[in-house]
């Protein structure tokens, strides 16, 4: 058995102990953890790894992944080359425009469908003329983006889905303790775009995690251009999911209210979570991730890994229908 571990608190040091990690927190507390568990250590706080450990955790082919303060991933330790022919055939799809345009189109389509099918649940109960207006305008946009033949137009379907998606948001948590502005990235200026960004790091941590279980170059994307800073197939895969599991995750903590407004601390426009509020979230969101998705008996977090394994699959299909004619 595999799991994440959190390294969330300040003063934590992490060492080998023979088969299994010792890790000993500031107060003097010391846990033990075999080092088959340690399939990632996510590292949120000031902590010390010693070499052994680290070491120990890549020889059993774990990752070691470090978050900063903003929530966003700053690196990560661990094996990230993919398999030699899928790799082949991924830069080959990447170079071919009409099979990269094909690919970014269904990535667009399934994240467009995803926003409008949470709003369509929504607007059972609501029954709000906007909102509807918006289902309309994102089934369009589904339709439009499928037929798209330019990776610019497809960048700009995304936008405008993105925009009147989150437009709701008004709606939605109109009446509630938190209000929404819009989308605001770097920096997260509330509560709410503060949750969804640390919640698309914890999203992104895992797409990472089934990009590399599928044998895929991360580095390497279709929709998104290659950048040398960013790994374009990680915000590909991100994009199917980030409404299906972050949005949804989001909306629900508010509506439980999970949360409140003493949970986080603005200063100089920029909104972040307390410490105990953060770990609260990073339970809710392994918890969440780990659930059967609503329409099929599978985790969400396996969910994921089966669209990383579909893409090769659509990858292979392509490559075989070019072979054929």
């Amino acid at each position: 058995m595999m799991s994440d571990i959190y390294l969330n608190q300040h003063g934590i040091e992490v060492s080998k102990d023979g088969g299994r990690l010792t890790i000993k927190s500031k107060d003097g507390q010391v846990k033990y953890l075999p080092l088959s568990y340690a399939d990632c250590l996510i590292v949120t706080a000031s902590v010390q790894i010693t070499y052994a450990a680290i070491m120990a955790v890549l020889a059993n082919k774990g990752s070691i992944i470090y978050i900063d303060n903003n929530g966003d991933i700053a690196g990560e330790l661990g094996m990230k080359m993919g398999k030699s022919r899928q790799l082949v055939r991924q830069l080959q799809c990447y170079s071919d425009v009409s099979k990269r345009q094909e690919i970014a189109a269904d990535i667009v389509k399934k994240k467009i469908l995803a926003q409008r099918n949470i709003l369509s649940v929504k607007n059972k109960s609501l029954q709000n003329s906007a909102i509807k207006s918006v289902i309309g305008k994102l089934s369009a946009l589904a339709k439009l983006a499928e037929g798209s033949k330019s990776i610019e137009k497809l960048m700009g379907i995304e936008g405008v889905a993105a925009k009147a998606y989150f437009d709701t948001f008004a709606i939605l948590l109109s009446g509630g303790a938190f209000k929404w502005n819009g989308r605001h990235k770097r920096p997260a200026t509330d509560p709410v775009n503060a949750m969804l960004s640390f919640g698309y790091s914890m999203l992104e941590k895992d797409v990472r995690r089934a990009i590399s279980t599928a044998g895929l170059a991360s580095s390497i994307g279709f929709l998104h251009e290659l950048n040398y800073r960013k790994d374009s197939l990680v915000y590909d895969l991100m994009e199917v999911f980030r409404p299906t599991i972050i949005d949804k995750l989001v909306l629900r903590c508010i509506s439980l209210k999970i949360f409140t407004e003493s949970d986080f601390v603005i200063s100089d426009g920029k909104c972040l979570f307390e410490e105990d509020a953060k770990k609260r979230f990073i339970a809710e969101y392994e918890n969440y991730v780990g659930q059967d998705d609503d329409d099929i008996e599978m985790s969400k977090r396996k969910r994921i890994i089966l669209e990383a394994k579909g893409l090769v699959k659509k990858m292979r299909d392509l490559e075989a229908a070019e072979i054929k004619s």
